[in-house]
């Protein structure tokens, strides 16, 4: 699994700390000390209790969210404000770049079409083979029922 390209997709989300363009030159070493603080903190994608289960972010990734809108300029590698307004949008924009989504059962619905504006990365599988997913490839992130 490649590092750099996890942390460029959490740099996607707004992971506080991390930027897209500084993520592209760093060294391997600054890739390591990047990656063992978010190791330290797993990111949580939580569920609706609900079929298909849409993933979302919790509420207190807002204000970094909004920070790094603020300073993007020409950093935002074609992502729109409004692909992170929320934590649905969040979880589709980290999943929707980062390369290692095939290894989930995670389908990407970008909804424009007639009747729908419905967007989002949705969980087809069960949680607990998300996260064991994620333990077997040592990734720090988890899968958690919202509200829980």
């Amino acid at each position: 699994m490649d590092r750099r390209n996890f942390l460029k997709a959490l740099a996607a989300i707004g992971v506080a700390g991390l930027s897209a363009r500084s993520l592209a030159t760093a060294s391997e070493r600054a890739i390591e000390r990047a990656w063992q603080k978010v190791a330290n903190a797993p990111r949580i994608f939580y569920v609706r209790d609900e079929y298909p289960y849409t993933l979302t972010t919790e509420p207190g990734y807002n204000a970094e969210i909004a920070e790094m809108i603020a300073a993007w300029g020409e950093d935002g590698a074609g992502i729109t404000p409004m692909d992170c307004a929320t934590g649905q949008g969040r979880a589709m924009t980290f999943f929707y770049h980062w390369e290692e989504t095939a290894n989930f059962d995670i389908r990407l619905v970008d909804g424009d079409c007639p009747g729908s504006s419905y967007f989002g990365a949705e969980l087809c599988s069960s949680l607990e083979a998300a996260n064991e997913i994620a333990s077997e490839l040592e990734l720090p992130i988890r899968f958690a029922w919202q509200g829980v």
